[in-house]
């Protein structure tokens, strides 16, 4: 089919594309604004020196970052925030809540916490931040190998759902479906009127 009757058949029946449209943009977003809401916050760990020059002590600090990622999310560490913050989950829960990263080749680690206030997400973030610091403390020295450069902020919106997308994303297939129908139901009224017309003329007196 071509353009022009696509958009003769969306014309036809633009009001079925934008009731298609309205209701999915509308169910979408009363879906997205009644699901749970998910705040995250996130803190940043550095492990060693930003003076550091030295290749191999960089890459030792690189090896340290992934070592403490893994610690991260070990349940001593959980066990200790949880007792920290007064939670009631378990260390399993938490650590459905938690993702560590560390980007590749940096002595960072990346410790992103989510939870249902953007207050609780804060907390948790900053908190294994914490630990992970006092892990990487050797027990003769007066200082850690981890540093909190970054401590984790209250994040200004949820991270989940995303009402706005998810109602653009809705609004577009909607769009997609009304002129689906709509050349659909248009090259249904043309047979049939084809038929007619071909009824007619066989009924025709000769």
């Amino acid at each position: 089919m071509s353009i022009e009757r696509v958009i003769e058949a969306v014309r036809r029946r633009f009001w079925l594309v934008v009731v298609t449209t309205a209701l999915a943009a509308g169910g979408a977003f009363l879906v997205s604004t009644a699901l749970p809401k998910a705040y995250e916050s996130e803190a940043r760990v550095l492990v060693g020196s930003l003076t550091e020059t030295s290749t191999d002590q960089l890459g030792a600090y690189v090896q340290l970052a992934q070592t403490y990622a893994e610690v991260a999310t070990s349940v001593p560490v959980l066990d200790r925030v949880i007792a920290n913050l007064g939670l009631t989950e378990t260390a399993q829960d938490l650590a459905r809540r938690v993702e560590v990263r560390t980007p590749a080749g940096q002595p960072i680690l990346r410790i992103k916490a989510s939870s249902a206030t953007a207050a609780g997400a804060v907390q948790v973030a900053n908190a294994i931040a914490a630990e992970i610091t006092n892990v990487a403390k050797p027990a003769d020295a007066s200082t850690s190998l981890a540093t909190v450069y970054q401590p984790g902020t209250d994040p200004v919106a949820p991270a989940s759902p995303r009402v706005l997308l998810n109602t653009l994303i809705a609004a577009a297939l909607g769009l997609v479906l009304g002129i689906g129908l709509a050349v659909l139901l248009d090259r249904r009224t043309v047979r049939e009127d084809v038929g007619v017309r071909e009824a007619d003329e066989e009924g025709a007196p000769a």
